[in-house]
C-alpha cells in the first residue's frame, strides 16, 4: 500500500519515470538475495545437526499431490482470483485516466484497492476459524468479487471508489482462504504442503499470465469490458466450490 502510494506521488516525479521506479524496487531484493546465499549454507549446516525431518522425494510428492482433487480445484480459485486481481492491478490506474481523473488520483486508486485487501485479510481469517469453515466464507466472497467487477464499468464518481473498496475486501478474504484451503486438504498435511502450494499456486499464476492480455485485448471494443471479463472469469471459478471436497480433520 505504501509502495502504491509512494511510488505514484513520491518516486515517479523524483526520478522521472516509471521505469527508474520500477528499478529502484528492484535493486533491494537483488540484495537481499545476494545475503541470502552468503548465509543460508552456514545456517543449514546449524540447524541440520539434531533435527530429523519426514522428507519425501520430489518425485513422490509430486505423484502424491497431483492425485489429489481438491487441490486442483483450489488451484482453480486461484487461477480465476489471481488471475483477475493481475488484470486489475495493472490496468485500474489506466483505465481511471481515460476516464478523465487525474494521474495522481487514479494511481492513488491502487492505494486505496491494496489498503482494502490488508484491510479484510486478518478478519476473515480469525471468523473463519472460530467458525471452524473457509467453504462457507467463499461463496459470497466470490460472488460478491466477480459483482464488484462486472458492476465497475457502469458507474461514476463516488461509486467507483466505493466498488474499488469492494473490490479490495473481497479478494483481502479470498486470499487466506487460498492458503488455508491449500494446508487443511485431505492427504497434504505438513509433509506435502509445499508441494501442494507450489502446484495449487502455479495454476494460479498461469491465470495471472493470461488473464490481463485477455482482459485488455477486449478493451479495444469498450473501456470497462475487461473489468466484465475478469468478474465472469471469478464467476466461472464459484462452479468449483460444489466439487470441493471436506477439509483434512
Amino acid at each position: 500500500m505504501a509502495a502504491s502510494l509512494l511510488s505514484a506521488m513520491v518516486f515517479l516525479p523524483l526520478l522521472g519515470g516509471w521505469r527508474p521506479v520500477l528499478i529502484f524496487f528492484g535493486l533491494p531484493p537483488i540484495l537481499l538475495s545476494l545475503m541470502w546465499f552468503t548465509t543460508y549454507g552456514k545456517q543449514s549446516e546449524v540447524e541440520s545437526g539434531g533435527v530429523t525431518e519426514n522428507t519425501v522425494s520430489f518425485r513422490n510428492a509430486f505423484s502424491h499431490v497431483i492425485r489429489i482433487k481438491d487441490i486442483w480445484i483450489i488451484g482453480f480459485f486461484g487461477f480465476g482470483g489471481f488471475g483477475a486481481l493481475t488484470g486489475v492491478v495493472g490496468y485500474l490506474s489506466l483505465y481511471l485516466r481515460e476516464l478523465g481523473w487525474d494521474p495522481v488520483v487514479a494511481a492513488s486508486a491502487m492505494t486505496v484497492l491494496i489498503g482494502s485487501i490488508g484491510l479484510s485479510s486478518i478478519p476473515v481469517s480469525l471468523l473463519s476459524d472460530r467458525l471452524g469453515s473457509r467453504k462457507g466464507f467463499l461463496p459470497p466472497i466470490l460472488l460478491g468479487l466477480a459483482l464488484s467487477l462486472c458492476l465497475l464499468p457502469l458507474v461514476k464518481g463516488l461509486w467507483i471508489w466505493v466498488l474499488i473498496i469492494l473490490t479490495g475486501l473481497t479478494y483481502g478474504g479470498l486470499y487466506p482462504l487460498f492458503w488455508a484451503l491449500v494446508i487443511e486438504t485431505k492427504g497434504v498435511g505438513s509433509t506435502y504442503a509445499g508441494t501442494a502450494f507450489g502446484i495449487s499456486v502455479s495454476l494460479g499464476m498461469i491465470g495471472s499470465s493470461i488473464s490481463p492480455p485477455l482482459g485488455n485485448s477486449v478493451a479495444y471494443f469498450h473501456l470497462g469490458l475487461p473489468f466484465v471479463l475478469w468478474g465472469v472469469l471469478v464467476g466461472i471459478v464459484l462452479i468449483g466450490f460444489f466439487f470441493l471436497g471436506e477439509k483434512e480433520k
